[in-house]
């Protein structure tokens, strides 16, 4: 029994041992997208302030494929020890696990929640073309002409295609699906008319300016600073599709109290810096600034949504 009582003793007082000294090397931050675009730049701005703050290099490894998925799959499976964190969006977080045949992770269970950092509101784009210039009138083109629309997005289980499916039940009217490997190509198609409706987290403003593109509404709780001629979806009737993206800090699951305390405060810390706040807005992403515990649960309320509109719309994805 002492013997028993001397290891748990020692295995609990290394722990904490190794916790106050952490860090002691370089942290990889994985990114479950490309390098460039937007959320690669703000996640490394936050990096470079947080490298400042732990007094350790926190180094991006890019992880893009499979709408996320590699990335956080490799998230997951890495050592609990603070020495791997992780950006998380809703897409790959929420919408991959929420309509998989074979679940690759739990959103809740196989992570550590560190902090809400900012949410992208959406914008509900129609091609130039389209005679409508309202959500309302392309309601009601869409009931008159059934089967004729199509809308695009990221690829099938993507946010974007959980947005749409769930508004055209709501309002009753039938639009096609075309999935796309990344938002390029679907933008050029809408220049070309190709393409009707698409759901972007980037506003294209200089394309809307020129009537190349419209932009009916926004699907975020509030306008935008950079949109503030947009209405909301709430605002024009249509609440179900109200729906802002997640971009938060994870790691793995089962990492240890002190370091995750040390992680999501140096994160908070960084958001809260003039500077790094300006960059964020300059993006047109809205910064929160949560913690952990506010974070897991509106992961766990969003990932019970997704997982209803996935049943409801029978989206699918191997």
């Amino acid at each position: 029994m002492f013997r028993y009582s001397l290891i748990v003793f020692l295995l609990f007082h290394f722990s904490f041992a190794n916790a106050d000294d952490w860090p002691t090397k370089p942290i990889t931050l994985l990114i479950p997208l490309p390098a460039g675009g937007g959320t690669d730049a703000v996640y490394r701005i936050l990096g470079k302030e947080m490298s400042g703050i732990l007094g350790q290099p926190i180094v991006v490894d890019n992880r893009p494929g499979a709408a996320g998925r590699i990335g956080l799959l490799a998230l997951s499976k890495s050592q609990s020890d603070g020495y791997t964190i992780g950006a998380v969006t809703s897409g790959p977080l929420i919408a991959v696990p929420a309509s998989s045949k074979v679940v690759p992770y739990d959103p809740v269970k196989d992570f550590t929640s560190l902090a809400l950092l900012y949410e992208v509101y959406t914008t509900f784009l129609v091609a130039g073309n389209l005679p409508v210039d309202s959500v309302k009138s392309l309601v009601s083109y869409a009931k008159a002409n059934p089967k004729i629309l199509n809308y695009g997005s990221i690829g099938n289980g993507s946010v974007a295609h959980f947005i749409t499916e769930h508004w055209k039940r709501s309002v009753g009217i039938e639009i096609e699906h075309i999935p796309y490997k990344g938002e390029p190509q679907a933008i050029q198609d809408l220049l070309a008319g190709r393409l009707q409706i698409y759901i972007s987290p980037s506003p294209y403003l200089d394309f809307v300016a020129n009537g190349k593109l419209k932009a009916l509404a926004t699907t975020g709780p509030k306008r935008t600073q950079i949109q503030p001629g947009i209405p909301t979806m709430d605002e024009l009737g249509f609440p179900t599709a109200s729906m802002s993206v997640l971009f938060g800090l994870f790691a793995p699951a089962n990492l240890p109290p002190e370091i995750a305390k040390r992680l999501s405060n140096a994160a908070l810390e960084a958001l809260r810096m003039s500077s790094v706040q300006k960059q964020i807005n300059d993006f047109g992403y809205i910064t929160r600034g949560e913690g952990p515990e506010r974070m897991k649960e509106i992961v766990q309320e969003d990932f019970m949504k997704f997982k209803a509109i996935a049943k409801e719309a029978n989206i699918l994805t191997d």
